[in-house]
């Protein structure tokens, strides 16, 4: 019996002697890959655009951010990546050379709101040859040294540069400001738009890119004065910017209508309600009057879309409801009669 007894006596030792095991390495929290790099060509450049790195794989935020390199890979005509998305990123790491650090001033000159941008000069081809084929990737770095995943590839060959659009003409109307400009053969078209006091250049147009030579722009706001500028679009390459017109798009126009007016008379008032007018901040101006007597404002301006006539006289009574906007514009009045009293 001495022998268990032993054994067991080991054991306790073992298990209690209070032993602690080596610590466990840090795990590694490497950025998050970048998956959204888009590639276009602009002019002579080769344009590479992706969101600002902003967490780790963890998806903690990513706050130790070094910088972010660029990866260009150029093959020959008729030479082509394997079709494995893996296989290529090996063959990138190989044989592809990083052609920018963004780091420090450099990476915040490239950071365009949520997005960076990187402009890279392409090399055009002799004429009657075909153009080499670039291949791109990013990956980011942390303080530490610790580095995402290569990003998705994206692949760019040289082409024609567009012809520029050479004339450009804009008016403003009430449902907004319409925008003309002069056919480049081929090409679809980027419409820009920005504010004269100030701020970036915005794309106009639900698709981006424009089939036609004209468009209306129904979000410009009036009270402002606005830029526009058009390039033509060949195969994904843009061209020239077009000379830019300047349009100062008063407030002048009235808003479109209230709609769908109810008067309802009760014993001590008349009840009004309606539909707002579809522009938005606009106030509701509230008048009455009997038969042969003159108008009377009985309501103050208010974004309400009822009203209560609260010592409404005895009698047949005539209502108008006018929309009217910031600076001043009335739209056409809602009208409607009640009788009130016995």
């Amino acid at each position: 019996m001495r022998v268990p007894a032993l054994l067991l006596a080991a054991a306790l030792s073992f298990g209690g002697c209070g032993r602690k095991l080596p610590p466990l390495p840090p795990i590694t929290d490497v950025p998050e890959t970048t998956q959204d790099l888009t590639v276009y060509q602009d002019g002579v450049n080769a344009v590479l655009t992706w969101s600002y790195p902003a967490l780790t794989r963890a998806g903690r935020p990513l706050n130790d951010l070094q910088r972010v390199e660029v990866l260009r890979l150029d093959l020959a005509p008729g030479q082509e990546l394997p079709p494995a998305p893996e296989l290529q990123r090996q063959l990138m790491l190989a044989r592809g050379r990083v052609i920018a650090r963004l780091e420090g001033s450099g990476l915040a000159a490239a950071t365009v709101g949520p997005k960076l941008r990187l402009e890279d000069p392409l090399q055009f081809p002799e004429e009657g040859t075909t153009a080499r084929t670039s291949w791109y990737a990013v990956r980011s770095r942390r303080g530490d040294g610790t580095t995402s995943a290569l990003s998705n590839l994206v692949s760019w060959q040289a082409k024609p540069i567009p012809g520029v659009v050479e004339r450009v003409e804009a008016a403003a109307r009430q449902e907004g400001v319409v925008v003309r400009w002069s056919e480049v053969a081929g090409a679809a078209y980027l419409l820009e738009r920005q504010d004269a006091a100030g701020g970036g250049w915005q794309v106009v147009g639900e698709g981006d890119l424009l089939k036609t030579t004209e468009f209306l722009d129904r979000q410009a706001r009036q009270g402002t004065t606005w830029r526009y500028r058009v390039q033509a679009v060949v195969a994904g390459a843009r061209g020239p910017f077009s000379p830019t017109v300047e349009l100062e798009y008063p407030d002048v126009y009235p808003p479109p209508p209230p709609a769908a007016l109810v008067c309802l008379p009760e014993a001590t008032r008349v009840r009004l309600s309606w539909e707002g007018s579809p522009e938005p901040g606009v106030a509701y101006r509230i008048q009455r009057r009997r038969e042969g007597e003159e108008w009377q404002l009985v309501g103050d301006e208010s974004l309400r879309r009822s009203f209560d006539d609260v010592s409404p006289p005895r009698g047949e009574l005539e209502y108008l409801v006018t929309a009217v906007d910031a600076a001043g514009n009335a739209s056409p009045p809602l009208t409607c009669v009640v009788r009130t009293g016995p």
